[in-house]
């Protein structure tokens, strides 16, 4: 079986699409840091690897309706598919 990849999305903490992760990539760029998006006691006395958009912001580029039923992991699964399948046209 041969397979073919015709796009590729991403959102991580050094970016939110493919150009700036790469671009992140290619300066050495961290993204750990302060806890600044996730409610948690560990707050201030862990670095963590955040991706820097809110929860509103997520829902907002996924455009649903049902924003109750969704997790933070499932829309950003959502944002790098999306990107994934606007790159393969």
């Amino acid at each position: 079986m041969r397979v073919f990849v015709t796009g590729t999305g991403i959102i991580s903490a050094i970016g939110n699409d493919s150009n700036e992760v790469y671009n992140s990539l290619m300066k050495g760029r961290s993204g750990v840091g302060p806890i600044t998006r996730l409610n948690t006691i560990h707050k201030d006395h862990i670095p963590v690897a955040e991706v820097n958009l809110s929860d509103d912001e997520l829902l907002k580029d996924a455009r649903i309706s049902d924003a109750h039923l969704q997790t933070r992991t499932s829309l950003l699964a959502l944002k790098a598919a999306r990107e994934a399948v606007t790159q393969a046209g």
